[in-house]
């Protein structure tokens, strides 16, 4: 797979991901129960 060759840009992708959902989750309130679904549907979440 392509995971460890393209490493920077997971962490990259994965931060910007991170800080949109963190913004949203200050004006939404069920946002957390979504993030958590979200981690629990896809355990590979960091693999992409």
């Amino acid at each position: 797979m392509k995971k460890i060759r393209n490493s920077g840009l997971m962490l990259y992708r994965v931060r910007a991901l991170l800080t949109f959902y963190l913004t949203f989750s200050l004006n939404s309130r069920g946002y957390a129960e979504m993030i958590e679904r979200f981690y629990m549907g896809r355990p590979s979440f960091l693999a992409f």
